[in-house]
């Protein structure tokens, strides 16, 4: 057999694959490292300590340096805000980066133009798909050798620039299985294809629609306006969530066999699910929505849809804290999280984001359970590696077209990140992401425990128990009315007015929620601007539960509102205070964040 010129790459560089997080990290003792990143640092130092009166200074480098500053943080020295506001990126990640960015800058667009970070991208995303339960042996058409460092693993799926595009290219393709499944060479003429003639004009066919949770992430919206479902109600029914922030199975039975009605022409192209909302950090039980798809669509024999899981930012707390003894609540009991990856059958992909981890942006990976899932987006083109001789001789001609599928929304896609993700994962073993994690819950806890048992307990209250690495909190409406007249004149005011049109309006809530929502909002503000401890602090609008009721009365309030106080006049009453505590944060940064949440709450008081 001739050798090829991917042959030759890999005679002349031989190296291991990886299809598994290993135990523990491979990296030798930190010394060189360290003296790489510090080789780094000093670069950064160098252009920062220059200025505009040194004679050899370069202007332009001066103003990009100027502009790169402008960054709310301490951290300006080492480049390291690239990953999650408020996150210092981790070290062997960022020599990846920087390393695959300044030599190479690969291109992930072709298996054989940049071969080597190909391979570490395809390991990357396996060792991925191996945490959420997606194992080498069973995904299909794939042959057992390939886990013998032999050949480069194999998992369906593509490294992208974040969850958003990572969501509207599921959505994309699950659009066109939908359609593929319902009309092509079965309903419709056997050259009709959704994808040649269009997805709109399709007679009688029923309407697809995605069933997602309410609190879904704005991504969802977009890949539904964007793939033609439609905004809002038109193209997403929405199922409501329990006390607890979880989703409430009975809204989600009842919203999904009212589309599976066939008297309302509303075909179902698959279910989203959040593990791991951006507000609370709560897992939804996956598994149980998917005995309810298989109950609910075995009743009429028909297979139940896939399932989408969007588990962006708390994927890797979710896996390595799963068997954690470290894993407790405030009481020592261990906790227990519901399952929610590829382990439920009905799981066809899920979308993560190594960027949320210490890996620097933009790093979101888009995982396939069936590797053909890919095909569905594909577009045929007469360039890049179409010709095949270049490819690895190892190879099938099956895999060989598995591995030139181009169906990603972007074309050209950065090899960088994934070399980082490579890195990450690595260098440190699940052993060593387990203890960063293990470090984030003791941190969370430590917040926890000032809210329910500690110095915040009477002027705060907890809006969810925390079950990952966030924490949501507002201001106790107790605590609030207990000194509602010592409030500042300019927030009782506010609550005063809204609360005078609810009353107007038959809105059973009292003064003092209100009060509190507006005091809560001052403090976010107040706090936000707080930036010395790297701290991710954001704001919530909508914390309340969002139950049927409370949803539909929400929408009427904001229609109250916009009518009395104008459009731009915004309403505080459900805002609350969120904290995705960080690998990099210390207990210390937790002890400071509890005196200045106190502190604030006590300078509301007059």
């Amino acid at each position: 057999m001739t050798e090829t010129r991917t042959d030759k790459l890999v005679r002349d560089f031989p190296r291991i694959r990886y299809a598994k997080v290993p135990e523990r990290g491979i990296s030798k003792p930190k010394i060189v490292l360290d003296n790489v990143i510090r080789k780094i640092e000093l670069a950064a130092e160098e252009l920062l300590d220059s200025n505009a009166l040194n004679p050899h200074y370069d202007p332009l480098i001066g103003q990009m340096v100027s502009a790169l500053r402008r960054t709310p943080a301490d951290y300006y020295n080492s480049g390291e805000e690239m990953a999650k506001p408020g996150t210092v990126n981790d070290q062997y990640a960022l020599l990846g980066f920087v390393y695959a960015a300044a030599t190479y800058n690969p291109n992930l667009v072709d298996s054989q133009m940049f071969v080597g970070p190909w391979e570490m991208a395809q390991e990357a995303k396996t060792m991925t798909a191996d945490l959420l339960g997606l194992h080498i042996e069973t995904v299909k058409d794939l042959k057992s050798e390939w886990v013998n460092h032999e050949k480069p693993p194999y998992v369906g799926g593509w490294f992208l620039n974040g969850g958003t595009e990572s969501i509207i290219q599921a959505t994309w393709a699950f659009r066109n299985k939908y359609f593929a499944d319902l009309v092509d060479d079965k309903i419709a003429p056997g050259d009709f294809s959704v994808r040649k003639n269009g997805a709109f004009d399709i007679g009688n066919l029923p309407r697809p629609v995605i069933l997602a949770p309410i609190n879904a992430h704005l991504a969802l919206e977009k890949a539904a306006d964007m793939t033609g479902f439609g905004r809002g109600d038109m193209g997403v029914t929405k199922y409501y969530l329990t006390p607890e922030g979880r989703p409430d199975m009975n809204s989600f039975r009842t919203e999904l066999n009212n589309i599976l009605n066939p008297e309302n022409k509303i075909g179902l192209s698959y279910v989203f699910v959040t593990a791991g909302d951006t507000e609370r950090g709560i897992i939804s039980n996956t598994q149980e929505i998917g005995n309810i798809l298989r109950q609910e669509c075995g009743k009429i024999g028909i297979d139940p849809p896939p399932i989408l899981v969007d588990s962006a930012a708390q994927y890797l707390f979710a896996e390595v804290m799963r068997d954690s003894p470290n894993y407790t609540d405030l009481e020592g009991n261990l906790k227990k999280l519901p399952i929610w990856d590829f382990r439920v059958p009905e799981v066809s992909a899920i979308v993560v984001d190594p960027h949320k981890n210490q890996i620097p942006y933009p790093a979101s990976l888009l995982i396939y359970r069936n590797p053909q899932m890919m095909k569905l987006t594909d577009i045929k083109h007469n360039y890049l590696s179409t010709d095949m001789h270049r490819s690895d001789s190892r190879l099938t001609d099956e895999e060989k077209e598995n591995l030139q599928v181009i169906g990603s929304i972007p074309t050209s896609r950065g090899g960088y990140s994934a070399v980082a993700t490579w890195m990450y994962y690595l260098s440190h073993g699940l052993e060593g992401i387990r203890a960063k994690k293990e470090k984030v819950w003791n941190n969370v806890k430590k917040v926890w425990s000032a809210l329910e048992q500690g110095d915040l307990n009477k002027k705060y209250e907890l809006m969810s128990i925390p079950e990952t690495a966030i924490i949501t909190l507002r201001l106790n409406p107790e605590w609030v009315a207990s000194n509602h007249e010592s409030f500042k004149s300019d927030i009782r005011e506010t609550a005063r007015k809204i609360h005078s049109v609810y009353q107007d309006n038959d809105v059973d809530r009292s003064v003092d929620s209100i009060l509190a929502g507006e005091a809560t909002y001052s403090i976010y503000k107040a706090i936000n601007d707080y930036t010395s401890d790297m701290l991710y602090i954001g704001k919530s609008t909508s914390l309340r539960t969002l139950s049927r009721e409370e949803y539909s009365l929400q929408s009427r309030i904001n229609d109250l509102v916009s009518k009395h106080f104008g459009e731009k006049f915004e309403c505080h009453e459900d805002t609350g205070i969120l904290l995705h505590v960080m690998e990099h944060n210390e207990l210390e940064h937790m002890e400071k964040l509890i005196l200045r949440l106190n502190q604030e709450a006590t300078n509301l008081i007059k």
